[in-house]
């Protein structure tokens, strides 16, 4: 659960007092958090060799701290801030393991299974929005730059296979491991409510 600018993570049967670990790193609120897609469906062993961390200022991983580390086994998870960055932890260990910096507060996520990619909404000049694609082996933003009047929020459907835009009653769609060059648009007359979670699109 984000708090200000930290993460606090609870266990499934546990009380919302007491959470297992809470992670610092961020230097401003923490506005969205996703699962790593590699340990969906599955628990990662905390003794398993962890995956090389990179950036984009040339692979650096940038400094953070947590407290309260468990030796639990327990997945990755991505979370993005109003700092302009996108963090990966290890809940194993509560380290920070990569940090990828895209110049502009980040509103929403998506990281859908198996693209390689994470899709970011961003707040840019005069309260406009973008929507970015950024490469999670690298920390690069690459291809398009879709531009919105504001940011909008971001989600997937059941599959992980498309992500969604909404902002008032329009509705972008493309698939995520694709490019943003020309996206699905849906209109409608009254303002569009996405429930939280999955939907029936693969």
């Amino acid at each position: 659960a984000p708090a200000g600018p930290t993460l606090r993570v609870y266990a499934a049967a546990g009380g919302a007092d007491a959470p297992l670990l809470v992670l610092r790193g961020h230097a401003a609120d923490v506005t969205a958090v996703a699962r790593h897609p590699a340990d969906e469906g599955k628990v990662r062993d905390g003794g398993g060799r962890r995956r090389r961390a990179a950036r984009a200022d040339g692979g650096r991983i940038a400094p953070c701290r947590a407290a309260r580390p468990t030796p639990s086994p327990l997945p990755q998870a991505y979370t993005a801030s109003l700092d302009g960055t996108l963090k990966c932890w290890d809940l194993a260990t509560g380290r920070c393991v990569s940090t990828a910096s895209v110049g502009a507060p980040v509103t929403g996520l998506a990281v859908p299974p198996r693209a390689g990619v994470a899709w970011l909404s961003t707040l840019w000049e005069r309260g406009a929005g973008r929507v970015l694609r950024l490469h999670l082996a690298t920390g690069v933003v690459e291809g398009e730059r879709f531009k919105l009047a504001s940011p909008a929020a971001l989600s997937l459907s059941a599959g992980g296979g498309v992500v969604a835009a909404h902002e008032r009653r329009t509705v972008w769609l493309w698939t995520a491991a694709g490019d943003l060059h020309s996206p699905l648009t849906i209109v409608r007359t009254k303002a569009v409510t996405v429930r939280r979670g999955s939907w029936g699109v693969k």
